[in-house]
Parts: structure tokens; C-alpha cells; sequence
């Protein structure tokens, strides 16, 4: 994932992460795909994330759209045992987007975009709760339940998106319901081995033992956290053990991506 220049608060030292480990698409690249290892698209591979992007017009970083418009511009197609995973909407609402229906076009916009240059294979990701993250409940700009009816106003639209270009393309659309894992995440913290969903883990000085932390920091999840949405992700598109009969191609952010530092 490319970061635009902004550096993550990460007291490990993990350079461009926003977080203690791989997040969830390297992860389901590797672990469940048996895949090399991801490389972000400014280093010649086919993770195109941008750290801190929006769904499309805003934000210091290329958009979905646009990360897809410039991926078609340079040439790119996709042959029939691609996978390309999309998500994003998270730092529309971050940072200001009060009208779910344009994220959730935009993905549509962009899943549009990609059938047509013949991705077959798409995994769609819908957003958790971000009014439970530890941000929106610390800081409440914008309000908890504000960004709660967002989020839910997004995943509804979303749903229709999808259904929509399903219909139209005639394609693979798979979905991930995060927000449904996220909720069994805070309601039974320990079943996953969690002792807090509240605190962020690099805000406590107790970086050691992260992993029974949901947060890593305000927005960001913890590796364990990855782990289980790389799990249910491979399960989603039919793959719950290894292969490496798909190319995993990320055109969108990862999620809980949220801009900090700019860099000198």
C-alpha cells in the first residue's frame, strides 16, 4: 500500500503501516491463495492502495476511481482468474462526506469500470461500525451515532450497487459483511481472544501484547483482526484453503486507512 507521503503513527517501527502486521488482503494473498507476497503498485506490483484515499473526488491521495481510471490508462485488463478486492468509503465519512449515497455510487462507479475492462472476480467489502472506533467514541466529531447512521446508510447503498452492476455485468461480485464481523468482534471480545475493543493498543505502552487489543490505534485494526477478515474474505470467493489460482490485484484502500503526518 502506498502511503502518498504520509507516515503512520507506529511505535514499532513497521515502515508505511498503520498497524502491527500485514493487513488483511496480504494476508489472504498468502496465507489463502498461496500467492507471493503483495507489492505495492509504486513498486511494480498489483496492490494498488493508497493510504488516506477517498472513494473518488477528494482527499491528497489518487482515489478508487482514479487509482482505476490511471490502472485502464496505463493499459490494464484483467483475464478471467483475477481477483480484485474494493474497499473504501471509511475516509470519505473520516473526513467529511455526509452523503452515503456518493460513496457508495462511486464504488459502483468504480466496479463498473472494472468489468469493462474484463475483471470477472471482485470482492466488495462493506464498512464496520466507525462510530465504535476509538476516535469517533473519544473525539464524537462526528458524532457516534452520526457516523453510526452513515455507515448503515452506506452499506445499504452499497448492497444496491452491487446488486445492480451484478446484474449488469454479469460478473462475480462477492461480498464481505465487515460490519457483521465487526459487531460479533465488540459483542464477544474473548471468544477472538480480545481483552479490549476500546483502547487503542499503541496508546497504552503495552505494544508487547497488541494482539489482544481490536485497535492499534484510533481507526486502525490489529494483525489478529486482519487475520479474521482474511479468513472470512478467502471463504466469501469460495477459496478456504490455499491456491494459487488467483491474482489478487487491490484497487481500493485498505480499510481504516486515515491520513497523518505529512511528510517533509
Amino acid at each position: 500500500m502506498a502511503t502518498g507521503g504520509t507516515q503512520p503513527d507506529n511505535p514499532l517501527g513497521l515502515p508505511g503501516r498503520f498497524g502491527n502486521g500485514p493487513t488483511w488482503v496480504e494476508k489472504l494473498a498468502t496465507d489463502h491463495l498461496g500467492l507471493p507476497a503483495l507489492s505495492n503498485s509504486l513498486a511494480g506490483g498489483t496492490n494498488h492502495a493508497w493510504g488516506g484515499a477517498w472513494t473518488d473526488g477528494g482527499g491528497a491521495v489518487p482515489t478508487v476511481v482514479g487509482q482505476i481510471n490511471q490502472y485502464i490508462g496505463a493499459g490494464g485488463t484483467f483475464s478471467s482468474t483475477d481477483l480484485v478486492t474494493i474497499w473504501a468509503g471509511a475516509n470519505d465519512f473520516f473526513f467529511g462526506q455526509t452523503d452515503p449515497s456518493v460513496s457508495a455510487g462511486n464504488i459502483g462507479t468504480a466496479i463498473g469500470l472494472l468489468g469493462g475492462v474484463g475483471a470477472e472476480n471482485i470482492l466488495v467489502l462493506n464498512l464496520p461500525d466507525l462510530g465504535k472506533t476509538p476516535d469517533i467514541q473519544t473525539l464524537g466529531q462526528p458524532t457516534i451515532g452520526g457516523m453510526s447512521a452513515l455507515v448503515n446508510g452506506f452499506n445499504a447503498l452499497l448492497a444496491g450497487e452491487i446488486a445492480t452492476q451484478r446484474a449488469t455485468l454479469g460478473i462475480n461480485i462477492f461480498e464481505l459483511d465487515v460490519y457483521a464481523l465487526n459487531e460479533e468482534i465488540v459483542a464477544s471480545p474473548g471468544t477472538f481472544g480480545f481483552t479490549n475493543v476500546t483502547i487503542p493498543a499503541s496508546l497504552t505502552g503495552n505494544e508487547a501484547n497488541a494482539d489482544t487489543f481490536a485497535y492499534w490505534d484510533g481507526v486502525h485494526p490489529t494483525d489478529p483482526v486482519h487475520e479474521i477478515f482474511a479468513a472470512n474474505a478467502a471463504q466469501a470467493i469460495g477459496v478456504p484453503e490455499p491456491s494459487s489460482s488467483l491474482l489478487v490485484l487491490s484497487a481500493s484502500l485498505i480499510m481504516f486507512t486515515r491520513r497523518r503526518r505529512q511528510a517533509a
